[in-house]
C-alpha cells in the first residue's frame, strides 16, 4: 500500500510538470507578463486646461512674454503685471505651473477663466537673495487653446548699489620714463540715478586722483544710470620699484547699521604697477628676478646651509654730478645685503654694479613671501632714481 502511495505522488508531480511546460510559464509569471504588456495610463497634471476641439475656440494674445527689468539691488522687491487678452469666441482657460525658483519669485494669476473679449493679469513678484548678472526666472503658462506651454520670464540683473571698474585693483599698464603716469577708472551705480563722490584721499605724495562726472556714452557701456571716471597721476618722482597705493573714495550715500546712526561708505581701491627708472637688472646665479614685480626670488631653502646669490644692475647716468650709492637696507634681521660698484665695466653713459643678498647659514625658520617680503631700499643721488625698493622672497625651513 505505501509503495502504490508513492507511486501516486510521482504521477501528481510529472502531470503537473507537464502543465507547467506547456504553457510556458507559471500563472504567476503570466500575470506578471500581462501588466507589463498593458496599456500605459499617462500621468497628466488635473490643473492643465483640456483642450476641447469642437464647438467655439478662445484665442490667447500675449503682448509680452517676457520682461527685462534692468537693474535692481539685493534685497529689493519688483512687481510687473502681464496681460492676457482672450480675443476668441470660447472661454479661455488657464494654468500658471510652479515657478523655476520658488523662493525668489511669486506668479499669480487674477484669474484662471477669461470670457471672450474679456481680459485678465498675471503678475509677478521677484526679490533676489544675491548677486546674478544673468537673473532670468520663469513659469509655465498653459491654456485650453493648444497644448503648449509659454514660458512667462523676466531678466536683469541683480547687482550692488555702487560698483567699481575692474575692481578694487587698479593696474597701471606700463611707465614711460620721465612722465607721469595716468589710468582711468570708473565708479558707477545701474540702479541710482545719482549720487555724489565728496571726497578723494591718498596718503602717497607722488599720487593724485581728480573726478569727472561720467559722460552719455560712458554710462552706456557700463550700463550705469549715474557715475564717476576717476583719473589718477603717479608722478615720475616716484621711487623705483613696485607701487601699491591706497585710494579711498568718498561718497554722500548712507548705510544703517542696526543700533548705530547711518554712516556714509567708504571705496578703497588700490593702484598697482611697477616703475623700472633708469635701471635694467638681470639675475645672476642664487636668485631668480621678477621684473614686473620688482621682486628678488631666493625660493626655499634650509636656514643651516644658508643662501646667497647676486643681482646685476645696469644705471643710466645723468647730467656731471658722478653717480653715488647713499645707502642699502633691509628690513630683515637675517638677509644681509651689499651693493659694490663693478670697476672693470667701461661705458660713457653707463654703470654696472652688483646687489649681492645672503641669508648666512645656521639662520632660524623664516617666511618672507608674499605679504610678507622683505623690502630693500636703495637711495642714491640720481635725479630719476632717489629711491629704489626691490622686495625679496624666499622661506628658510
Amino acid at each position: 500500500m505505501c509503495r502504490n502511495k508513492r507511486l501516486f505522488h510521482l504521477y501528481f508531480i510529472l502531470i503537473a510538470a507537464l502543465w507547467v511546460t506547456g504553457n510556458g510559464c507559471s500563472p504567476a509569471v503570466k500575470q506578471k507578463e500581462k501588466k507589463k504588456n498593458a496599456p500605459q495610463v499617462p500621468v497628466t497634471d488635473p490643473d492643465k486646461p483640456k483642450v476641447n476641439p469642437e464647438g467655439p475656440q478662445p484665442k490667447m494674445v500675449l503682448a509680452e512674454h517676457e520682461f527685462k527689468f534692468g537693474a535692481m539691488m539685493v534685497g529689493e522687491r519688483k512687481t510687473h503685471t502681464f496681460i492676457i487678452k482672450n480675443e476668441g469666441e470660447g472661454v479661455l482657460k488657464l494654468h500658471i505651473g510652479p515657478a523655476s525658483c520658488g523662493k525668489c519669485s511669486k506668479f499669480t494669476l487674477k484669474s484662471t477663466t477669461v470670457p471672450p473679449g474679456e481680459k485678465t493679469e498675471l503678475e509677478v513678484e521677484w526679490f533676489p537673495f544675491e548677486l546674478d548678472e544673468n537673473f532670468r526666472k520663469f513659469a509655465p503658462l498653459t491654456t485650453n487653446e493648444n497644448e503648449k506651454k509659454i514660458e512667462i520670464a523676466i531678466i536683469g540683473m541683480v547687482t550692488q548699489e555702487i560698483q567699481l571698474s575692474e575692481g578694487p585693483d587698479w593696474n597701471l599698464s606700463s611707465f614711460q620714463e620721465g612722465k607721469p603716469a595716468t589710468l582711468t577708472r570708473y565708479i558707477y551705480s545701474s540702479v541710482l540715478d545719482q549720487f555724489q563722490v565728496t571726497g578723494l584721499e591718498t596718503k602717497n605724495k607722488f599720487m593724485a586722483a581728480k573726478k569727472e562726472k561720467m559722460t552719455a556714452e560712458e554710462l552706456k557701456k557700463h550700463h550705469a544710470k549715474s557715475g564717476y571716471a576717476i583719473h589718477v597721476t603717479i608722478s615720475p618722482k616716484v621711487p623705483v620699484g613696485k607701487i601699491t597705493e591706497e585710494l579711498v573714495i568718498k561718497t554722500d550715500l548712507s548705510k544703517k547699521e542696526k543700533d548705530k546712526e547711518s554712516k556714509k561708505p567708504i571705496f578703497t581701491v588700490y593702484v598697482k604697477g611697477t616703475r623700472s627708472g633708469p635701471l635694467r637688472f638681470q639675475a645672476l646665479p642664487g636668485v631668480v628676478f621678477r621684473r614686473r614685480e620688482m621682486m628678488i626670488d631666493m625660493k626655499t631653502f634650509q636656514g643651516s646651509k644658508g643662501r646667497a646669490g647676486k643681482l646685476q644692475i645696469i644705471i643710466n647716468k645723468a647730467g656731471k654730478t658722478p653717480f653715488k650709492i647713499e645707502s642699502v637696507e633691509s628690513d630683515s634681521d637675517i638677509l644681509k645685503v651689499t651693493i659694490k660698484k663693478d670697476e672693470k665695466f667701461k661705458a660713457k653713459d653707463r654703470m654696472r654694479f652688483f646687489l649681492r643678498v645672503e641669508v648666512p647659514a645656521g639662520s632660524p625658520s623664516v617666511n618672507h613671501t608674499r605679504r610678507n617680503m622683505s623690502i630693500i631700499t636703495i637711495k642714491t643721488n640720481h635725479p630719476d632714481a632717489k629711491e629704489i625698493r626691490l622686495r625679496v622672497s624666499f622661506l628658510t625651513l
